[in-house]
């Protein structure tokens, strides 16, 4: 409990990490308990994963760097109120570190038990159970406590459970996915539609939108573009990238330029690349917002939906397009003015 210094802060350290981090990689998880002798009597029952902070709360800055070791991160709390209270300012604080791909989950452990007299009085596997068993997810925890107390029966109510998520919502910028799969969720609980909904959590989208008797209506959407799709499809099938030939997009067409830029960047990322690479990777690039509205689309998408059938027909689409294209420059130049490459490219293009 030593006082903040120069060189010591509190917020930015984390006891036992040094020491877990090994066993942090091997489990493939992190447990944030409230006391340092937590630690030390898990380390004692062979839970070498468990890490406490330095006499705070849990900062986002404590998520951060917990959330860059593992994939899983584990809070437990107290059962009691006091306990909820803190496993509510740990979630507050880790919304923003939040990306798609990682796992937060609390657990609450009877009233009266601490994780020291818990596995003391129950053993190690007892307690990895009742961790994987009880632990509450992020999505579940956070939508439980906003309706606490709250009569969803009214509008008043249902008004008021918008009016606490929505900017809990807005701080998850770095995992839209799960961002998106909540607003649904609280969408249901009101019955409110998901389109509805995000228009209200972000008022930008609300021109998307018309009155018709006091109802909002979405309007008569398009189809997206071939390029549209298939940067859909890179999304969840990164490894496609490579397959793109530049020459034949359209230069008219800005998603045809955002395929272009995206598919190339994939093929400098490391491999093997997934959707949450990608989420970390993308940050502080100018397609940014691009590559969070797309992972976004694909939400709505049917569970058959095929990202590879779509990508494979929007190649063939786009080498259709270029080639008529290319087709109508050629044939409209007199042939005397064709070079004989050019010549042969023409009879090449009829014969398609």
């Amino acid at each position: 409990n030593s006082p903040e210094t120069p060189i010591f802060h509190k917020g930015s350290e984390v006891y036992g990490l040094f020491e877990g981090r090994q066993a942090i990689r091997e489990a493939g998880k992190v447990l944030v308990v409230e006391g340092y002798m937590d630690v030390v009597a898990l380390a004692q029952f062979d839970i070498h994963y468990a890490i406490a902070t330095l006499g705070t709360a849990t900062t986002p800055l404590h998520a951060r760097t917990l959330l860059r070791q593992t994939d899983k991160l584990y809070y437990c709390f107290d059962g009691d109120n006091a306990g909820r209270k803190a496993a509510w300012r740990a979630l507050e604080n880790t919304l923003e570190a939040l990306t798609d791909g990682k796992e937060v989950a609390f657990l609450f452990l009877p009233e009266g038990e601490d994780p020291d007299t818990w596995v003391r009085a129950n053993g190690r596997e007892a307690f990895e159970d009742f961790l994987q068993r009880e632990a509450v997810p992020l999505s579940a925890f956070l939508i439980r406590e906003l309706a606490r107390n709250i009569n969803l029966a009214t509008r008043e109510g249902q008004a008021k459970l918008l009016k606490e998520a929505i900017p809990l919502l807005k701080k998850m910028a770095s995992a839209p996915l799960l961002a998106a799969l909540i607003e649904r969720q609280l969408g249901e609980s009101i019955g409110m539609r998901q389109e509805e909904l995000h228009a209200t959590i972000h008022p930008a989208a609300r021109g998307k939108w018309q009155k018709n008797e006091g109802r909002p209506i979405p309007p008569n959407r398009k189809q997206p573009s071939v390029s549209r799709v298939m940067a859909r499809a890179l999304m969840l099938r990164p490894d496609l990238a490579c397959r793109i030939d530049t020459k034949l997009l359209p230069s008219g067409d800005p998603n045809a330029q955002l395929l272009g830029r995206i598919s190339t960047w994939l093929t400098q990322l490391p491999a093997p690349v997934n959707p949450a690479l990608i989420l970390e990777s993308v940050r502080g690039q100018e397609f940014e917002q691009d590559i969070v509205a797309l992972q976004s689309e694909i939400i709505d998408l049917s569970e058959d939906w095929d990202p590879e059938a779509e990508f494979n027909g929007g190649l063939v689409q786009l080498g259709a397009t270029w080639k008529n294209k290319r087709y109508e420059e050629l044939s409209r130049l007199p042939l005397d003015q064709l070079s004989s490459p050019e010549r042969e490219e023409l009879q090449s293009l009829r014969k398609a």
